[in-house]
């Protein structure tokens, strides 16, 4: 679908145009109006145009000003321009400025649909151009750092990739890793940055990886990405030659081969940053485990090795270590999408799955300690105040005395009892906050039909309104048939050929008066009127006498 601007200082020729033309018929799923060169400019800046239809003369800025600046702005925006003149001088102008056509008023709607198609077919293949195999391939080239990091991020957070999708996006990224390879992780914290952070901070990071993957690509595949925390992540794994060297020399000890290798590798390549970059970098080798299922648990197991191990000090070393977990984690409780994320989007669907995943795994892992409670507690209640804050609530507001109790003084003695409760809690929040939804969309529509009683005899274009209600066009036209199940310029349309009927039977104004305070040029009138009534204003009344 397009976006369409019409441009005339002559009001008459703009609203004619929009009325005329059935330009949903055209592909074009909007028409937005402008008097004058600035205002259509304006328009520019807060919508996507793709064709303009400018008159050539208008006070102030001409049309071709208006085309220049437009080339210059939007370069891909397809113009036509109207002209009361069939000057040479004109037309000429209009060839200079990229013009795809130059029609004469007074205008056939036959030609201006045609040129419509025209500038419609332009577009098409240029952004078919654009979206062209040769175009795709070297997007690709030119983003495939950023894509490769971040579907290692994906990963690592515990993203499941199914078989045919995984080797795809495999091939096309050129990932050196499939399921069931054997992989560890090697964490890299960038401590002192030293002459990289004062001549060159943005390059630390690649010239650090530069670094790395020279020192490993002498025995492994490696994979990484920046994480969260600003922390360097390496997936790797030997490369088949050197495994295959490893077995033949050690046997049944080429595990531990391995491990001495990596952290070898590792080492050298923490020794070779600090000598020729003058870095400072802290490494931690994770344990080893199944690509791509075990990542999330690796990254899990290494970033807590950081911190307990490791801690602020600088310039570190610490090879893999078996850490044994000494407390249940409740995992799913912290996983994206969180409850609180979930809330904010409202996306209830899935907040209620999400509230139920957590509780399962509270019961399936059979924990007695109330601290997982707490943690759990703090994690929903966070997410409720945050939300109902946001949206202008106070809870006390939202969930009745018995429940506010509940969640101010909260028991850890029973799952659940707080299971209950949190279904309550996210049952009276999603309550309010679509009947508040509701209301405001009632709201809008009553402001819309004000507006238009006040303004039915001076501009009620859809731009006009949306600026009044302080909503996007398209958001309030959606919204505007949500609600009543009529379209706005329906509605519009409707309202002046009622209050037309009404002051034809009641009133003794005469036609161009009636005309006038509905906002239509007379003749213009006429016309509407008999295309829905089958007859003149003038033979209506004459009917109703």
């Amino acid at each position: 679908m397009f976006q369409l601007l019409l441009v005339d200082d002559e009001r008459p020729v703009v609203e004619g145009l929009e009325e005329i033309i059935p330009w949903e018929e055209l592909s074009v799923s909007q028409v937005h109006t402008a008097f004058s060169g600035q205002d259509a400019l304006n328009v520019m800046k807060k919508h996507a145009i793709d064709i303009v239809v400018t008159d050539i003369q208008m006070p102030g800025m001409s049309g071709i000003e208006l085309i220049k600046e437009i080339e210059r702005r939007s370069p891909r925006t397809k113009c036509i321009l109207l002209s009361g003149h069939a000057e040479f001088e004109y037309a000429q102008q209009a060839i200079q400025s990229n013009v795809i056509d130059y029609l004469l008023k007074p205008i056939r709607s036959q030609t201006l649909i045609e040129s419509v198609n025209r500038a419609q077919e332009l577009l098409k293949q240029e952004w078919e151009q654009i979206g062209s195999y040769e175009r795709s391939v070297q997007a690709l080239k030119e983003n495939m750092p950023l894509l490769r990091e971040n579907l290692l991020k994906e990963l690592l957070h515990g993203a499941r990739i199914g078989g045919e999708e995984w080797e795809r996006k495999r091939q096309t990224l050129d990932i050196p890793f499939v399921p069931g390879d054997d992989c560890s992780l090697v964490l890299v914290r960038m401590d002192e940055l030293g002459r990289l952070e004062e001549e060159h901070p943005s390059l630390a990071e690649f010239a650090i990886g530069n670094i790395a993957a020279e020192v490993f690509s002498g025995g492994f595949h490696t994979w990484n990405c920046k994480v969260d925390h600003g922390f360097l992540i390496f997936v790797v794994k030997p490369t088949a030659a050197r495994e295959e060297e490893m077995r033949q020399a050690n046997g049944e000890d080429w595990i531990q081969a391995r491990k001495h290798l990596l952290e070898e590798t590792a080492s050298q390549f923490q020794s070779k940053a600090k000598h020729y970059l003058k870095c400072k970098v802290s490494i931690v080798i994770g344990d080893w485990g199944t690509f791509p299922g075990g990542l999330k648990v690796l990254y899990r197991q290494t970033l807590t090795s950081l911190i307990k191990y490791v801690g602020d000090s600088e310039d570190f070393f610490l090879a893999s270590m078996e850490e044994k977990r000494k407390a249940n984690s409740l995992r799913g409780l912290h996983e994206h999408p969180t409850v609180a994320h979930l809330l904010e989007v409202g996306n209830w669907k899935q907040a209620y799955e999400k509230i139920g995943d957590i509780f399962a795994e509270l019961n399936r892992i059979n924990v007695r300690h109330r601290e997982f409670l707490m943690e759990v507690y703090y994690v929903i209640g966070a997410a409720v105040a945050m939300t109902a804050h946001n949206n202008g609530y106070l809870l006390s507001e939202v969930l009745g005395d018995d429940d506010y109790a509940a969640l101010m003084q909260p028991s850890y003695d029973s799952v659940r009892a707080f299971e209950a409760l949190a279904y309550r809690v996210l049952n009276k929040l999603e309550a309010r906050m679509i009947a508040d939804l509701e209301g405001n969309r009632m709201s809008v529509v009553q402001k819309v039909h004000a507006f238009i009683e006040k303004n039915l005899d001076s501009d009620v274009s859809l731009q006009s309104i949306s600026d009044h209600v302080y909503l996007h066009p398209v958001y309030l036209s959606k919204v505007y048939k949500l609600e009543t199940g009529e379209g706005l310029s329906e509605y519009i349309n409707r309202i002046r050929m009622e209050k037309a009927c009404h002051l034809l039977k009641n009133s003794r104004q005469k036609i161009y008066e009636i005309a006038e305070s509905l906002g239509y040029q007379t003749n213009y009138f006429i016309r509407v009127f008999k295309r829905q009534y089958g007859m003149t204003p003038q033979e209506y009344r004459r009917v109703q006498i």
